[in-house]
């Protein structure tokens, strides 16, 4: 819905220049347009998150060793 409001926008935006002002209104319409690319950008990972899982096991077989100490730090970086 946004989309296409967005581009129901910019076609008004486009067809309707203002004659007086030309390079106000094309330094408008480049800044509009960059900042609806910028937003259609932040928009993908909204539509298919990652969700990630760590798997402590798996640390624990890759890093932690007998009669060594463990090279895992004690606090969570998380």
């Amino acid at each position: 819905m946004r989309l296409i409001i967005l581009v129901l926008f910019f076609h008004y935006r486009v067809t309707n220049p203002v004659d007086s002002a030309y390079g106000l209104w094309l330094t408008s319409i480049i800044c509009e347009i960059w900042f609806a690319f910028s937003w259609v950008l932040d928009q993908f990972p909204k539509w298919s998150p990652i969700n990630r899982t760590t798997y402590i096991d798996r640390l624990s077989a890759r890093y932690e060793r007998e009669g060594e100490p463990s090279e895992l730090a004690a606090v969570d970086f998380f």
